[in-house]
């Protein structure tokens, strides 16, 4: 059985007209609707599923605020948009497991998550594992999984380190990112620093004709 996917979502506001000025700011587009003699209402034209605002006449019991999320494009800019047009910002923009994040409110006080769609999630970010023999000065191996590295190495009996680099970003970008290490001076942004640049910080094991040194056993 597949799994659902969301089809429907209605936001109920005092003032739909201010309300929807919010989500339109995110790019989504509206139309004004009305079904037979019930309220006039707005419904998205630009989203994978019906997404209504409606009046709040206060005459029902709709439940507490609701939260939505939303995959946007360029999150920075577009935070520093709404906060200029009086926006509540909940949470700043910074990078997590899921992506960079930040969190508002519309004008309704709804808790709108907003995820940069141009940023690759921590969690999703492909790795590979380098093993540099000793005294070695180029890897001599490169894998998919640690498992296959370490099934190489034991089988030649080798010596050296295997290391954990993440794919298309720089070691010296991905200290950063992961807060490993922040640029303090000059020198830390010149091209011979960043070109040399390691981290300790990365996942790397040792290895003795083969076998794991005493401080590489397995947490996973």
């Amino acid at each position: 059985m597949s799994q659902p996917q969301l089809n429907l979502l209605v936001i109920r506001s005092t003032d739909i007209h201010r309300a929807v000025s919010f989500y339109q700011r995110l790019g989504i587009e509206f139309s004004l609707h009305a079904h037979g003699t019930g309220p006039e209402h707005y419904a998205s034209l630009s989203t994978h599923y019906l997404l209504e605002i409606y009046p709040d006449t206060g005459g029902n019991n709709h439940g507490s605020k609701v939260r939505l999320g939303f995959l946007v494009d360029n999150l920075d800019a577009l935070i520093e948009s709404l906060r200029n047009d009086g926006i509540k910002i909940f949470s700043e923009p910074r990078n997590t497991e899921w992506g960079r994040r930040a969190v508002a409110r519309d004008f309704d006080g709804n808790t709108v998550e907003l995820i940069d769609s141009t940023v690759t999630p921590k969690s999703r970010r492909q790795t590979v594992w380098v093993f540099n023999g000793s005294n070695s000065s180029f890897p001599s191996g490169i894998f998919t999984t640690r498992e296959l590295a370490e099934a190489w190495i034991e089988s030649h009996h080798l010596n050296g380190t295997l290391t954990e680099y993440p794919v298309d970003i720089s070691a010296y970008d991905h200290a950063i990112e992961k807060n490993w290490f922040t640029p303090k001076s000059d020198g830390h942004q010149q091209p011979l620093f960043i070109q040399r640049f390691t981290s300790a910080s990365q996942d790397h094991y040792h290895y003795e004709h083969g076998k794991c040194d005493s401080k590489c056993a397995r947490d996973d």
